[in-house]
Protein backbone atom coordinates (compact mmCIF):
# COMPACT_ATOMS: atom_id res chain seq x y z
CA UNK A 1 0.00 0.00 0.00
CA UNK A 2 2.77 2.63 0.94
CA UNK A 3 4.38 1.63 -2.58
CA UNK A 4 1.40 2.59 -4.19
CA UNK A 5 0.82 5.67 -2.69
CA UNK A 6 4.39 6.96 -3.07
CA UNK A 7 3.80 6.23 -7.08
CA UNK A 8 0.79 7.85 -6.77
CA UNK A 9 2.35 11.14 -5.40
CA UNK A 10 5.17 10.88 -7.57
CA UNK A 11 2.24 10.99 -10.44
CA UNK A 12 0.45 14.08 -9.18
CA UNK A 13 3.51 16.41 -8.24
CA UNK A 14 4.51 15.07 -12.56
CA UNK A 15 1.17 16.36 -13.60
CA UNK A 16 1.13 19.61 -11.14
CA UNK A 17 5.18 19.72 -12.62
CA UNK A 18 3.73 19.91 -16.25
CA UNK A 19 1.29 21.95 -15.71
CA UNK A 20 3.66 24.77 -13.77
CA UNK A 21 5.83 24.58 -17.38
CA UNK A 22 3.09 25.12 -19.48
CA UNK A 23 2.87 29.12 -19.03
CA UNK A 24 6.89 29.28 -19.94
CA UNK A 25 6.61 26.63 -23.38
CA UNK A 26 3.85 29.26 -24.13
CA UNK A 27 6.37 31.80 -23.70
CA UNK A 28 9.46 30.59 -25.40
CA UNK A 29 7.06 29.61 -28.14
CA UNK A 30 5.54 33.24 -28.80
CA UNK A 31 8.77 34.63 -28.45
CA UNK A 32 10.37 31.72 -31.12
CA UNK A 33 7.58 32.62 -33.45
CA UNK A 34 7.61 36.47 -33.13
CA UNK A 35 12.12 36.06 -33.74
CA UNK A 36 10.84 33.79 -36.99
CA UNK A 37 8.51 36.27 -38.54
CA UNK A 38 10.62 39.16 -38.02
CA UNK A 39 14.01 37.44 -39.81
CA UNK A 40 12.23 36.26 -42.36
CA UNK A 41 10.04 38.79 -43.39
CA UNK A 42 7.11 36.54 -42.67
CA UNK A 43 3.72 38.11 -42.16
CA UNK A 44 1.48 36.43 -39.34
CA UNK A 45 -1.53 37.90 -40.58
CA UNK A 46 -4.66 35.56 -42.08
CA UNK A 47 -4.63 37.77 -45.03
CA UNK A 48 -1.25 36.38 -46.48
CA UNK A 49 -2.96 33.05 -46.91
CA UNK A 50 -4.21 31.94 -50.27
CA UNK A 51 -7.46 29.91 -50.07
CA UNK A 52 -9.72 28.98 -52.69
CA UNK A 53 -12.71 31.33 -52.77
CA UNK A 54 -14.79 27.86 -53.47
CA UNK A 55 -14.69 25.01 -50.54
CA UNK A 56 -16.48 21.71 -49.96
CA UNK A 57 -16.13 20.37 -46.63
CA UNK A 58 -16.93 16.84 -46.22
CA UNK A 59 -18.69 14.86 -43.26
CA UNK A 60 -19.77 11.63 -41.85
CA UNK A 61 -23.34 10.97 -41.53
CA UNK A 62 -22.72 8.34 -38.79
CA UNK A 63 -21.03 9.39 -36.60
CA UNK A 64 -22.47 10.79 -34.27
CA UNK A 65 -21.59 13.07 -32.13
CA UNK A 66 -18.98 13.64 -34.47
CA UNK A 67 -20.40 14.24 -37.27
CA UNK A 68 -24.07 12.87 -38.77
CA UNK A 69 -27.18 14.21 -40.36
CA UNK A 70 -29.94 15.40 -38.72
CA UNK A 71 -33.47 14.45 -39.89
CA UNK A 72 -33.74 17.86 -42.01
CA UNK A 73 -30.43 16.54 -44.07
CA UNK A 74 -28.12 19.36 -42.18
CA UNK A 75 -24.69 18.60 -41.45
CA UNK A 76 -24.58 17.71 -37.45
CA UNK A 77 -21.74 17.52 -34.93
CA UNK A 78 -18.63 18.30 -32.75
CA UNK A 79 -16.72 18.35 -35.82
CA UNK A 80 -19.35 19.78 -37.84
CA UNK A 81 -19.37 22.93 -34.91
CA UNK A 82 -15.72 23.19 -35.87
CA UNK A 83 -15.87 23.64 -39.21
CA UNK A 84 -18.41 26.64 -38.81
CA UNK A 85 -16.20 28.03 -37.23
CA UNK A 86 -13.55 27.41 -39.73
CA UNK A 87 -15.64 29.19 -42.07
CA UNK A 88 -16.55 31.77 -39.87
CA UNK A 89 -12.35 32.94 -39.39
CA UNK A 90 -12.34 32.50 -43.24
CA UNK A 91 -14.67 34.84 -43.96
CA UNK A 92 -13.79 37.32 -41.02
CA UNK A 93 -9.81 37.11 -42.14
CA UNK A 94 -9.67 36.60 -45.16
CA UNK A 95 -12.83 37.32 -47.25
CA UNK A 96 -16.07 35.48 -48.83
CA UNK A 97 -15.60 32.01 -49.42
CA UNK A 98 -18.40 29.74 -50.89
CA UNK A 99 -18.79 26.65 -48.78
CA UNK A 100 -20.39 23.38 -49.20
CA UNK A 101 -21.01 20.33 -47.25
CA UNK A 102 -20.77 17.04 -48.67
CA UNK A 103 -22.19 13.79 -46.70
CA UNK A 104 -20.17 10.59 -46.62
CA UNK A 105 -20.05 7.55 -45.45
CA UNK A 106 -16.92 5.79 -43.74
CA UNK A 107 -15.70 4.24 -46.89
CA UNK A 108 -16.16 7.53 -49.35
CA UNK A 109 -14.39 9.78 -47.16
CA UNK A 110 -11.12 8.66 -48.28
CA UNK A 111 -11.39 8.67 -51.89
CA UNK A 112 -13.72 11.67 -51.58
CA UNK A 113 -10.87 13.44 -50.31
CA UNK A 114 -7.69 12.00 -52.10
CA UNK A 115 -9.52 12.80 -55.74
CA UNK A 116 -10.18 16.61 -54.63
CA UNK A 117 -14.04 16.27 -53.77
CA UNK A 118 -13.90 17.42 -50.64
CA UNK A 119 -11.00 19.57 -49.06
CA UNK A 120 -11.51 19.16 -45.60
CA UNK A 121 -12.77 16.17 -43.62
CA UNK A 122 -15.01 16.79 -40.98
CA UNK A 123 -15.55 14.04 -39.25
CA UNK A 124 -14.14 11.42 -36.51
CA UNK A 125 -10.47 10.42 -37.84
CA UNK A 126 -7.86 9.14 -35.68
CA UNK A 127 -4.42 10.50 -35.97
CA UNK A 128 -2.02 7.37 -37.25
CA UNK A 129 1.46 7.78 -38.87
CA UNK A 130 0.54 5.45 -41.86
CA UNK A 131 -2.17 8.33 -42.77
CA UNK A 132 0.23 11.29 -42.84
CA UNK A 133 1.84 9.63 -45.53
CA UNK A 134 -1.47 10.35 -47.76
CA UNK A 135 -3.17 13.16 -46.01
CA UNK A 136 -2.58 15.77 -43.14
CA UNK A 137 -4.39 16.42 -39.61
CA UNK A 138 -4.64 19.49 -37.95
CA UNK A 139 -4.32 20.13 -34.24
CA UNK A 140 -5.94 17.31 -32.26
CA UNK A 141 -10.18 18.22 -31.06
CA UNK A 142 -10.73 15.42 -28.94
CA UNK A 143 -8.75 12.40 -27.33
CA UNK A 144 -10.26 9.64 -28.65
CA UNK A 145 -9.81 5.56 -28.12
CA UNK A 146 -11.19 1.92 -29.24
CA UNK A 147 -14.75 1.14 -26.62
CA UNK A 148 -16.74 -2.02 -26.17
CA UNK A 149 -20.30 -2.63 -26.02
CA UNK A 150 -22.24 -5.80 -24.45
CA UNK A 151 -25.38 -6.96 -23.67
CA UNK A 152 -25.90 -6.53 -20.07
CA UNK A 153 -27.08 -10.28 -19.48
CA UNK A 154 -23.56 -11.70 -21.01
CA UNK A 155 -22.19 -14.23 -18.85
CA UNK A 156 -19.95 -12.68 -15.70
CA UNK A 157 -16.20 -13.94 -16.95
CA UNK A 158 -16.92 -12.61 -20.09
CA UNK A 159 -17.62 -8.96 -18.90
CA UNK A 160 -14.35 -9.31 -16.22
CA UNK A 161 -12.43 -9.93 -19.16
CA UNK A 162 -13.18 -6.94 -21.34
CA UNK A 163 -13.92 -4.60 -18.22
CA UNK A 164 -10.43 -5.24 -17.38
CA UNK A 165 -11.69 -6.67 -14.04
CA UNK A 166 -9.12 -8.47 -11.73
CA UNK A 167 -11.06 -11.99 -10.65
CA UNK A 168 -12.96 -11.36 -7.00
CA UNK A 169 -11.35 -14.88 -5.98
CA UNK A 170 -8.15 -15.62 -7.83
CA UNK A 171 -7.10 -18.98 -6.08
CA UNK A 172 -10.25 -19.93 -8.04
CA UNK A 173 -9.51 -18.68 -11.25
CA UNK A 174 -8.82 -21.10 -13.50
CA UNK A 175 -9.49 -20.37 -17.08
CA UNK A 176 -7.17 -18.08 -18.65
CA UNK A 177 -8.60 -14.93 -20.33
CA UNK A 178 -7.72 -16.74 -24.04
CA UNK A 179 -10.12 -19.81 -22.70
CA UNK A 180 -12.99 -16.83 -21.79
CA UNK A 181 -12.82 -15.38 -25.33
CA UNK A 182 -12.17 -18.51 -27.70
CA UNK A 183 -15.37 -18.86 -29.69
CA UNK A 184 -16.97 -16.05 -29.20
CA UNK A 185 -17.97 -13.51 -31.90
CA UNK A 186 -17.09 -9.90 -32.17
CA UNK A 187 -17.92 -7.55 -34.12
CA UNK A 188 -16.30 -4.05 -36.14
CA UNK A 189 -16.91 -1.42 -38.48
CA UNK A 190 -15.66 -2.35 -41.58
CA UNK A 191 -12.49 -0.06 -43.00
CA UNK A 192 -11.90 1.35 -39.13
CA UNK A 193 -8.91 1.59 -37.32
CA UNK A 194 -10.85 -0.62 -34.44
CA UNK A 195 -10.72 -3.61 -36.92
CA UNK A 196 -6.78 -3.90 -37.87
CA UNK A 197 -6.60 -3.24 -33.90
CA UNK A 198 -8.97 -5.95 -33.09
CA UNK A 199 -7.55 -8.38 -36.01
CA UNK A 200 -3.86 -7.34 -34.15
CA UNK A 201 -5.18 -8.32 -30.57
CA UNK A 202 -6.84 -12.04 -31.76
CA UNK A 203 -3.56 -12.74 -33.13
CA UNK A 204 -1.34 -11.49 -30.09
CA UNK A 205 -3.36 -13.93 -27.48
CA UNK A 206 -4.12 -16.65 -30.36
CA UNK A 207 -7.69 -16.27 -29.88
CA UNK A 208 -10.44 -18.67 -31.98
CA UNK A 209 -12.82 -15.61 -32.31
CA UNK A 210 -14.93 -14.92 -34.80
CA UNK A 211 -15.10 -11.36 -36.38
CA UNK A 212 -18.28 -10.21 -37.96
CA UNK A 213 -17.70 -7.21 -40.47
CA UNK A 214 -20.75 -4.49 -40.15
CA UNK A 215 -21.26 -1.41 -42.40
CA UNK A 216 -21.93 0.94 -39.78
CA UNK A 217 -22.63 1.74 -35.71
CA UNK A 218 -25.82 1.01 -35.59
CA UNK A 219 -25.69 -2.22 -37.09
CA UNK A 220 -23.17 -3.01 -34.66
CA UNK A 221 -25.10 -2.01 -32.13
CA UNK A 222 -28.12 -3.98 -33.08
CA UNK A 223 -26.31 -6.77 -33.32
CA UNK A 224 -25.13 -6.60 -30.25
CA UNK A 225 -28.78 -6.13 -28.56
CA UNK A 226 -29.86 -9.20 -30.68
CA UNK A 227 -27.49 -11.55 -29.29
CA UNK A 228 -26.00 -12.16 -32.45
CA UNK A 229 -22.13 -11.10 -31.94
CA UNK A 230 -20.91 -10.76 -28.08
CA UNK A 231 -18.69 -7.72 -28.58
CA UNK A 232 -19.12 -4.79 -30.38
CA UNK A 233 -15.62 -2.69 -30.62
CA UNK A 234 -15.13 0.62 -32.35
CA UNK A 235 -14.25 4.37 -31.19
CA UNK A 236 -15.97 4.67 -27.97
CA UNK A 237 -18.07 8.08 -28.30
CA UNK A 238 -19.81 6.94 -31.13
CA UNK A 239 -20.79 3.78 -29.69
CA UNK A 240 -22.01 5.82 -27.14
CA UNK A 241 -24.03 7.65 -28.96
CA UNK A 242 -25.23 5.20 -31.25
CA UNK A 243 -26.60 2.64 -28.09
CA UNK A 244 -28.48 5.66 -26.84
CA UNK A 245 -30.46 5.67 -29.65
CA UNK A 246 -30.97 1.46 -29.46
CA UNK A 247 -34.69 0.02 -29.04
CA UNK A 248 -33.20 -2.17 -26.46
CA UNK A 249 -30.83 0.84 -24.36
CA UNK A 250 -32.05 -1.34 -21.26
CA UNK A 251 -30.53 -4.52 -22.29
CA UNK A 252 -27.24 -3.56 -23.89
CA UNK A 253 -24.36 -1.29 -22.22
CA UNK A 254 -20.75 0.45 -22.98
CA UNK A 255 -18.03 -0.63 -21.19
CA UNK A 256 -16.40 1.09 -18.44
CA UNK A 257 -12.80 1.20 -20.58
CA UNK A 258 -10.96 2.22 -23.45
CA UNK A 259 -8.58 0.12 -24.86
CA UNK A 260 -6.32 2.83 -26.89
CA UNK A 261 -5.82 6.38 -26.47
CA UNK A 262 -6.01 8.43 -29.95
CA UNK A 263 -5.90 11.75 -31.38
CA UNK A 264 -8.77 12.69 -33.58
CA UNK A 265 -8.34 15.27 -36.31
CA UNK A 266 -9.84 17.27 -39.00
CA UNK A 267 -8.08 15.74 -42.32
CA UNK A 268 -7.23 17.69 -45.57
CA UNK A 269 -5.00 16.45 -48.67
CA UNK A 270 -1.31 16.74 -47.55
CA UNK A 271 0.60 19.55 -48.70
CA UNK A 272 -2.23 21.83 -48.45
CA UNK A 273 -0.23 24.02 -46.19
CA UNK A 274 -2.56 27.35 -46.33
CA UNK A 275 -5.55 25.55 -45.80
CA UNK A 276 -4.07 23.49 -42.93
CA UNK A 277 -2.88 27.15 -41.12
CA UNK A 278 -6.45 28.61 -41.23
CA UNK A 279 -8.13 25.26 -39.78
CA UNK A 280 -5.52 25.45 -37.24
CA UNK A 281 -5.53 29.70 -36.61
CA UNK A 282 -9.26 28.58 -35.67
CA UNK A 283 -8.81 26.02 -33.07
CA UNK A 284 -5.86 28.08 -31.53
CA UNK A 285 -8.26 30.74 -31.15
CA UNK A 286 -11.20 28.28 -29.64
CA UNK A 287 -8.73 26.55 -27.12
CA UNK A 288 -7.03 29.97 -26.00
CA UNK A 289 -10.13 31.76 -25.86
CA UNK A 290 -12.00 28.57 -23.76
CA UNK A 291 -14.52 29.20 -26.57
CA UNK A 292 -13.82 25.21 -27.28
CA UNK A 293 -15.28 24.20 -24.12
CA UNK A 294 -18.88 25.36 -24.83
CA UNK A 295 -19.20 23.50 -28.54
CA UNK A 296 -17.75 20.16 -26.15
CA UNK A 297 -20.21 20.45 -23.72
CA UNK A 298 -22.77 20.11 -25.92
CA UNK A 299 -21.71 16.91 -27.43
CA UNK A 300 -19.80 15.68 -24.74
CA UNK A 301 -20.77 17.15 -21.28
CA UNK A 302 -18.17 18.67 -19.34
CA UNK A 303 -14.61 17.62 -19.83
CA UNK A 304 -12.32 15.68 -18.25
CA UNK A 305 -8.77 16.53 -16.68
CA UNK A 306 -6.75 14.83 -19.70
CA UNK A 307 -9.01 16.79 -22.84
CA UNK A 308 -8.82 20.73 -20.84
CA UNK A 309 -4.76 19.61 -21.09
CA UNK A 310 -4.97 18.84 -24.84
CA UNK A 311 -7.00 22.39 -25.38
CA UNK A 312 -4.69 24.01 -23.27
CA UNK A 313 -1.11 22.44 -24.68
CA UNK A 314 -2.35 22.05 -28.42
CA UNK A 315 -3.73 26.03 -28.61
CA UNK A 316 -0.47 27.52 -30.59
CA UNK A 317 0.18 31.37 -30.20
CA UNK A 318 -0.40 33.72 -32.88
Amino acid sequence: MKLTLSMRTRRQNSYAGACRLIPLVLLMLTSWTTTFAAESGASASAGQTSISNKLTFGYRTDAAPFSYQDEAGKPMGYTVAICYKVIEFIQKEIGDVEVSFVPLSLAERGPALMSGKVDLLCGADSVTLSRRHAVSFSLPIFLGGVGALMRSDAEKSLRTVIEGDEPEFRPRWRASYSDILRQRTFAVVDGSLTQSWLAGKIDEFKITAETVVVDNYDQGVNAVSSGDVDVFFGDRPIVLAAAKVDAKTDEIYVVDRQFTFEPIALTMVRGDDDLRLVVDQTLSKLYRSGGILQIYREHFGAPNEDTLKMFLISGLPD
